[in-house]
Order: C-alpha cells, then sequence, then structure tokens
C-alpha cells in the first residue's frame, strides 16, 4: 500500500510476517530530505508495534519509538475516554516525541506522556487539531477551527472545555506558523459560537 501526500511519502508492505515501514520527507526541512525505515510487527488487536529504538525525523527532528510505542489502525485510539478518528489516518503513539502531537500527511503522532497532564476536553482538542491538518494541510488557524467546531458538534466541547484549550495556549508566543496564543483563543472561540451543536437524540 502506497500513499503519497504532499511533503510526505508512506509505504507499507509485507515482508515475512512483519510490518514493512518506510516513511520519506521530500519537502525542505532543516535537516534536509530523510528517509527513514523500520520494522513493524502485528499485534492481536489489529495495531503495529513498534520495533525497540526505530527512528523517525519528523520536521527536521529525530526521535525514538519507545518498546511501548505503537501505531494505531484508524479508528482504534482511545483518548479521554473516547474513540477517536480521523478518515483513514492511522496515530503513531510515541513517548519520546517532543511534543503533545504533531502530523504529517497520512500520520498522526501523540505522545501519550504529555497529553495525560491535560485535561480531557484539551487533549481531545490536540487529537482533532492534528486530524485538521489531514484536511486541510498546514494551515494552522483552519486546523483550530476544525479542532473546536468538531468538538462542538460531537459533544465533547463545551464552554467550560474551550476555557480549558485558552488556558493552555495562553503563554505560547507563537512563531512562524502559528499565531499566538491569545489569538488563537480568539479566533477559536469565534469558531466555536458560530459553529452546530450536536444534534439531541430522539
Amino acid at each position: 500500500i502506497v500513499g503519497i501526500g504532499a511533503g510526505s511519502a508512506y509505504l507499507f508492505d509485507v515482508l515475512d510476517g512483519s510490518q514493512f515501514f518506510t516513511t520519506t520527507f521530500l519537502k525542505s526541512e532543516p535537516s534536509g530530505t530523510h528517509a527513514e525505515r523500520g520494522y513493524w510487527s502485528w499485534s492481536s488487536d489489529g495495531t503495529w508495534l513498534a520495533p525497540t529504538n526505530a527512528k523517525l525525523t519528523f520536521a527536521g527532528e529525530s526521535f525514538v519509538c519507545d518498546p511501548e510505542g505503537k501505531v494505531l489502525a484508524p479508528g482504534k485510539l482511545r483518548l479521554a475516554g473516547r474513540l477517536m478518528r480521523c478518515k483513514r489516518t492511522p496515530t503513531l503513539i510515541s513517548r519520546s516525541f517532543w511534543d503533545y502531537g504533531g502530523a504529517k500527511k497520512g500520520m498522526i503522532i501523540l505522545n501519550p506522556s504529555k497529553l495525560e497532564q491535560l485535561s480531557g476536553a484539551v487533549q481531545l482538542y490536540v487529537y482533532a487539531h492534528e486530524c485538521g491538518h489531514q484536511i486541510y494541510g498546514g494551515r494552522e488557524t483552519r486546523a483550530d477551527c476544525y479542532a473546536v467546531e468538531r468538538g462542538k458538534r460531537e459533544g465533547w466541547l463545551d464552554s467550560a472545555g474551550m476555557n480549558q484549550i485558552c488556558t493552555f495556549l495562553e503563554h505560547h508566543p507563537g512563531d512562524w506558523v502559528h499565531p499566538p496564543g491569545t489569538k488563537r483563543c480568539q479566533i477559536m472561540t469565534r469558531c466555536f459560537g458560530k459553529a452546530k451543536p450536536r444534534r439531541a437524540s430522539r
């Protein structure tokens, strides 16, 4: 199975009963072009188990997949008590990833050690934000709005949860990609206000 998207290509092939995984980042990044290769084995619940000390590169920085690391098939991720899905996108779980979450075309990365420090609403926001990148590419503001709109629509985000997200982001100074946290909060609050709530079950 080959998936190719803007900035990355993923190749999955079965070799000798193991799952062979290659990712090549084609977009220019701080460390240049990268190609990584690792071997993954199937577990009984349909997840891929990461090999010990497999090195991957994300946004020009390398991180190591710990022995407990695994790739969850779409629809297999349980976060804050909810099963979460981002279309056909798998989720790489790695406690060595340096941020709460990240996204490359065709892959979401989550660090459970960091996410465990957050409230349930903020955990779900992080995942939904990274899912937004799978849909809208690198548009950070659109990924933010997608996350809070989805949260309101699915019923896991309310006004209290929005306040938690804003508190989570308030000290972020912003960078060349992300607006400052206070600005992101203002934009997301507007998007949340305009979003349609979950329909009441009949």
